[in-house]
């Protein structure tokens, strides 16, 4: 018989342990970096106009922001006209041109009152609640920085102080 020749044996050897680490880490690096630039290139395109909204241009404010910011202050008081959009039993929103403001009952807001009429010298007086949604409204409020409490807590407030009926909502 003729003799097979001689094959040679084939060694399988254990793999490296660093290559599956170093493979390991070039995923998850690979990961976090393909996350952060996703990120990035997403906050660049995206239109932030949406997020500006909701803050004030400092030029259009009729007061200071260091007058505003001044702890000195603890309260301001103005004058705010709109039309009643929300209510409730503690509070009530009122809109203008876009912006709306929420007002706490303040207690001693009693109700409110209409214009008077040339035919009438009683002035006509309407509770929060029987006031018709849609209603045009002028008064006065205080804004106060400190809690509800008077605590120097955070949460400002407004409070509505007297307010006049200039017409009726349907």
């Amino acid at each position: 018989m003729e003799s097979m020749p001689e094959i040679e044996p084939i060694v399988i050897s254990k793999p490296n342990p660093f290559i599956f680490r170093y493979l390991k880490f070039l995923v998850i690096g690979g990961s976090l970096i393909t996350a952060v630039l996703a990120g990035v290139i997403i906050g660049l395109f995206l239109d932030r106009s949406i997020l500006r909204k909701n803050y004030v241009n400092p030029n259009k404010l009729p007061i200071s922001l260091n007058t505003l910011d001044n702890k000195v202050i603890t309260h301001l008081n103005g004058v705010v006209e709109g039309t009643l959009t929300k209510k409730d039993k503690n509070s009530f929103t009122i809109a203008n041109n876009g912006s709306q403001l929420l007002i706490l009952v303040h207690p001693n807001l009693t109700g409110f009152v209409g214009e008077a009429t040339p035919s009438s010298h009683v002035l006509p007086q309407y509770s929060l609640d029987k006031l018709p949604l849609g209603s045009q409204l002028s008064g006065t409020v205080s804004i106060r920085r400190n809690g509800i409490d008077g605590s120097s807590s955070p949460g400002g407030y407004i409070t509505g102080n007297t307010f006049t009926v200039k017409s009726l909502g349907k």
